[in-house]
């Protein structure tokens, strides 16, 4: 299915007790039904290469028997064979062509497991370029008061460098206070979050006084999760 179809589904389905309450269920299920023409279109395109695949791999192996036992007898009758060799042979044939259907089968899904392994083996490889300082500025008897500050920060996630997620945001949180974070899926809530817990560092700017009034890169990173929790 196409990348708009999936769009479309997955944010008219996850809010649907939204769409009675405000009447929108006819331009939902209209801006839905567009969506799904495309992928309609690659799923019958899909179907049929995989039914021909499908039907070529059930057929190969009784195909292989029967033109081995044909050939086989015709050389039999003639006495150039052994009746045995006939069966070995046939039975060769019969388990490779079988083999080989079953292998077809998956055919068009090779290439997507081609290419998810070779994303897999690249993350594998990829250097951490977060590491824990080996020398913490405090020792794990500190007391903070949990103050945080988020002063001109600019991030892009690694994988999408061409979307810029923050764009100098600036955020005090007094220590003990409750912040909401509103807006639109993509605009940087949970990237925030992700922040404070050091899973990334951010391009510009700091992360600070997430406990008082030094960087969080001064912590211990195992002190950060355990101190950051998401209920």
């Amino acid at each position: 299915m196409g990348p708009e179809y999936q769009t479309s589904r997955t944010s008219k389905v996850n809010p649907r007790a939204k769409c009675p309450s405000q009447s929108g269920e006819e331009g939902v299920l209209s801006r839905y039904k567009t969506a799904s023409l495309a992928a309609k279109a690659q799923a019958r395109r899909s179907v049929r290469w995989r039914g021909c695949v499908f039907s070529f791999g059930q057929t190969a192996p009784v195909a292989g028997y029967a033109l081995s036992l044909w050939y086989g007898g015709i050389l039999v009758a003639d006495k150039e064979v052994h009746y045995k060799n006939v069966i070995k042979v046939s039975e060769a044939l019969i388990f490779g062509a079988w083999m080989m259907g079953q292998a077809l089968a998956f055919a068009p899904n090779f290439g997507a497991a081609i290419s998810a392994a070779g994303r897999i083996m690249t993350q594998l490889a990829r250097q951490p370029t977060i590491e824990s300082t080996v020398t913490p500025a405090v020792n794990e008897d500190f007391v903070a008061t949990g103050k945080i500050n988020y002063d001109s920060v600019m991030f892009r996630y690694p994988t999408r460098r061409e979307v810029e997620v923050l764009r100098g945001l600036t955020l005090a949180i007094p220590s003990g206070k409750r912040v909401a974070l509103v807006g639109p899926s993509g605009c940087g809530k949970s990237t925030l979050i992700q922040l404070l817990q050091r899973l990334y560092d951010p391009d510009n700017g700091s992360v600070v006084s997430i406990l008082d009034t030094l960087y969080i890169q001064n912590y211990w990173n195992r002190w950060i999760y355990y101190l950051v929790l998401i209920p």
